[in-house]
């Protein structure tokens, strides 16, 4: 199986990311946005979203849950 590299995770999360609030699909435009649900677990900004999600720390699944799934368009 195969790992993706942390910058392809980082331009991903960066261009197509969006977090899921009250079962909402809400843009990753400020860290606000990601600080308000996940702070609680010491998820601030974009790069701490970045690091847990290409580390699979501690936190990975809360951060995993609030990641919208991103929509890939075809070659």
């Amino acid at each position: 199986m195969a790992v993706p590299k942390s910058e392809v995770s980082r331009r991903l999360i960066y261009k197509r990311g969006y977090g899921k609030i009250d079962q909402k699909r809400i843009a990753l435009a400020d860290n606000a946005s990601i600080a308000h649900p996940l702070g609680k677990h010491g998820i601030i900004c974009t790069e701490d979203l970045i690091h847990e999600i290409c580390t699979a720390g501690k936190h990975f699944k809360e951060a995993n849950t609030f990641l919208w799934p991103s929509e890939l368009s075809s070659p």
